[in-house]
């Protein structure tokens, strides 16, 4: 099973996924095919889009089987922005493949503890898009 956890907050997104999906033999696994497209687009966009001088780190490391991405203190509102909709692209695409695949795929979402930015932007938007989600 692949394990996704999103976490984001106080202008800080950090994704982790790892396992694979054991839908399919290595090489024609489509779940594992998904996930990594939305994590390879993720990682390709993030590296043209975040402003790395306003951004206290930014980094990812890909192994087999596993993806971490860290943007840890945004300070720019066009980064905040773009990497916003980056995440929000991540999440309902990974929702799609989970709600599809529930024995290979699990998602978790967390809130990064809020330690008070000047904006909350990345807060207010994924709790809109929750909310919405739900109804």
């Amino acid at each position: 099973m692949i394990k996704a956890e999103i976490s984001y907050g106080d202008n800080s997104y950090i994704v982790k996924i790892c396992g694979h999906a054991g839908y399919a033999p290595k090489g024609q696994d489509i779940v594992c095919a998904g996930v990594s497209a939305l994590s390879s687009a993720l990682l390709e966009t993030a590296v043209v889009y975040v402003n790395r001088e306003n951004t206290a780190f930014f980094g990812a490391e890909v192994n087999d089987g596993c993806f971490e991405m860290r943007i840890i203190g945004i300070r720019d509102d066009g980064s905040i922005g773009r990497i916003n909709a980056l995440f929000l692209m991540l999440r309902a695409g990974l929702e799609q493949i989970e709600s599809r695949y529930p024995s290979h795929l699990s998602l978790d979402i967390f809130e990064i503890p809020f330690t008070g930015n000047d904006n909350g932007t990345s807060e207010q938007t994924m709790n809109t898009y929750r909310e919405e989600d739900k109804g």
